[in-house]
């Protein structure tokens, strides 16, 4: 009887405490547990403070952004009224514009006291949708990561620019990431597109590409190959960079920023069409976009308004925050006082976002092999051992083609994206024969006449 009366006092108690322990906001990201445990921090203790109840979190990785934009469109092809997800965070911006264009976002206005400290664009890059579909609350540079150590012992001089890295000592000590499956390789390629021209980009890529001693899955992964001298440079955003040269001595590593062909980006979040907590998620863009949640991405770990265990120095979107940093933070350069001809066509980037990485799939990346081998040739021929590579091939396909093919969904349906790819794959086929690999067993025939020489000398000595 007392038992079945105390179970009576606390059942209220009980459900109340269920009903709060089932919030929980479910998000789909590419970020690293620094910045998942950094702000799940904050925001609950900000939710806890303001609607007075605790809410957890469920973190979804399914890879980096390439794979999260085809999980997210898989996905509601599926279930067209909502996946389950409430907010999708990080991988640039493209993939936010591409999602909006297809109705899988939630509309979400800020309120005026953050619109009002938070600027539309950053270096002709936009911060948040026009139409409030997407925010972003940090942002990233795309630059190149040397390891200076390698790059003193092979004589090199550090690269200033994406062309210096196809010149020929650069060969076999760089590595590429695929676009495929990294959204910061990407975003890397179609910088250079846009910042060269669609013909000359196509050459620096094929000429990075037979420059790479190897195509690695994530751009971290390439990065980490410079780290570890595996590499001499690779393409990377500050971040990366940052996160890796914090490890080593100050001389050891160092990030270049190419001057006038590359671009500050935002790193966007977004709420997803059929959010299953859709207050809560509204709630945490807000926090994003807030001076408690900004300081947190600019600060050190350990300082006042800062991080409590990991240093993520990213960039801020409040510019007041870049006044008198001091100590306060790794970064020392404001973003909103960069000075650059270059303008990045966000709207560009967005539409041909999965087109332009099938077709540097079929004629970059599953194409390297055959680039490497070319290079070689030339460089043991003589014929390329003057400054950057400039070889005769031309862009795969004209540029108005690949966007108008991605204006009109080419890619969506699954059997007209496979015949498009495997044609694709035949012109590649012509662009760069197999027989080229004929090089390799040019080059192996000195070796093997060396070897007959020994195993005849051996003989001879053996029963002379």
């Amino acid at each position: 009887m007392i038992k079945a009366a105390a179970l009576g006092c606390f059942l209220p108690i009980l459900l109340s405490l269920s009903a709060v322990a089932q919030e929980r906001l479910t998000v789909l990201s590419p970020h690293w547990e620094g910045i998942r445990y950094e702000f799940e921090r904050a925001f609950k203790r900000r939710y806890l403070m303001e609607e007075g109840a605790s809410i957890s979190f469920v973190w979804l990785d399914v890879g980096a952004t390439s794979e999260i934009v085809r999980f997210v469109e898989a996905e509601f092809q599926r279930k067209a009224e909502g996946i389950g997800v409430d907010l999708v965070f990080g991988g640039g911006i493209d993939p936010f514009e591409e999602f909006k264009r297809k109705s899988l976002l939630v509309q979400h206005r800020l309120p005026e006291e953050l619109l009002r400290v938070v600027p539309p664009a950053v270096g002709g890059s936009p911060l948040y949708d026009g139409d409030f579909f997407w925010y972003a609350p940090t942002m990233s540079v795309f630059g190149i990561i040397c390891n200076e150590v390698v790059l003193r012992r092979l004589k090199l001089n550090p690269p200033r620019n994406w062309e210096d890295l196809t010149k020929p000592e650069y060969f076999s000590w760089i590595t590429l990431a695929d676009p495929r499956k990294s959204g910061s390789a990407h975003m890397a390629y179609e910088i250079i597109l846009q910042a060269y021209g669609w013909e000359e980009g196509w050459r620096i890529l094929y000429a990075l590409a037979g420059n790479a001693r190897s195509v690695v899955a994530h751009a971290s992964q390439a990065a980490k190959d410079v780290a570890d001298g595996e590499a001499a440079c690779s393409l990377v955003i500050d971040s990366s960079a940052r996160a890796l040269m914090r490890l080593v001595k100050a001389d050891e590593m160092s990030f270049i920023i190419p001057a006038d062909a590359t671009v500050i980006n935002g790193d966007g979040l977004a709420i997803l069409k059929g959010a299953p907590n859709l207050k809560a998620a509204k709630k945490f863009l807000e926090f994003m976009l807030s001076e408690e949640a900004q300081k947190i991405w600019l600060y050190k770990a350990g300082l006042p308004g800062g991080p409590a265990r990991y240093t993520l120095s990213r960039f801020a979107v409040l510019p007041s925050l870049y006044k008198d940093l001091g100590e306060k933070s790794e970064i020392q350069v404001n973003p909103f006082e960069w000075q650059a001809k270059f303008r990045y066509d966000a709207s560009k980037g967005s539409r041909r976002w999965n087109a332009l990485n099938y077709l540097l799939g079929v004629f970059l990346l599953d194409s390297q092999p055959e680039l490497y081998s070319r290079r070689r040739i030339d460089l043991a021929s003589g014929a390329a051992s003057r400054g950057p590579v400039k070889d005769a091939w031309t862009a795969p396909l004209e540029e108005e083609v690949l966007n108008e093919m991605a204006a009109n969904n080419s890619f969506d349906d699954p059997l007209a994206k496979n015949q498009i790819i495997q044609e694709w794959r035949k012109k590649a086929a012509v662009f760069f024969p197999p027989s080229k690999r004929i090089g390799y067993w040019l080059q192996i025939i000195p070796l093997l006449l060396i070897a007959l020489l020994f195993a005849g000398w051996t003989i001879f000595l053996r029963y002379r």
